[in-house]
């Protein structure tokens, strides 16, 4: 066999295969599965786009809240001169000192979601309606928390929390200021 015929060969084999594929998608159910695809194809492209534009919208809300407290240097200090006072409190370990450092913490959640313009009447619905990206379920569960504690030490003055509760509820809200970015680590 000589190089023209092993083309040759390859060419009609080519042809054959390509009228068969032609042969198959020329048949009525063939036709009305195309459609179908196409169909459902333009279907999940409008709901791509839709999702696309809702998590745009989101990291526009996350660029909004970063630029005003960015831009703001003064609210910026105020609340790492707070949070200061905060860590002296902590750092004391007395059980006053600890309540004390715990009630600033909230007033000071209060303040920055007030600032951020979280849509509720009260601590606890402005968390809940809190929509920022980086705060997971998880987070915002464990933020619920919190404030749901602070409100019950606000009411009741015989309830207190555990110094390792208070400490916990620390490091949680500090991980929260430091993903707005109004901390550094």
């Amino acid at each position: 066999m000589n190089k023209f015929q092993i083309m040759e060969n390859f060419y009609n084999t080519l042809n054959y295969f390509l009228d068969q594929l032609d042969h198959f998608f020329s048949l009525p159910i063939v036709n009305k599965i195309k459609y179908i695809v196409l169909f459902l194809t333009l279907i999940l492209i409008v709901i791509w786009v839709i999702l696309l534009i809702k998590t745009n919208k989101i990291q526009d809300q996350i660029e909004k809240y970063k630029n005003f407290w960015l831009g703001r240097k003064y609210e910026k200090k105020h609340l790492m001169a707070a949070w200061r006072n905060i860590e002296r409190l902590i750092a004391a370990g007395d059980k006053e000192s600890l309540k004390q450092s715990f009630l600033l913490m909230n007033e000071l959640l209060s303040e920055v979601l007030n600032r951020i313009n979280s849509p509720g009447d009260d601590l606890i619905d402005k968390v809940k309606n809190l929509k920022i990206a980086e705060l997971n379920e998880s987070d915002k569960a464990k933020l619920l928390v919190g404030v749901y504690a602070y409100d019950k030490v606000k009411n009741d003055p015989n309830f207190n929390l555990e110094p390792h509760e208070i400490k916990y509820f620390f490091k949680l809200y500090k991980q929260f200021f430091i993903q707005l970015e109004l901390l550094e680590e």
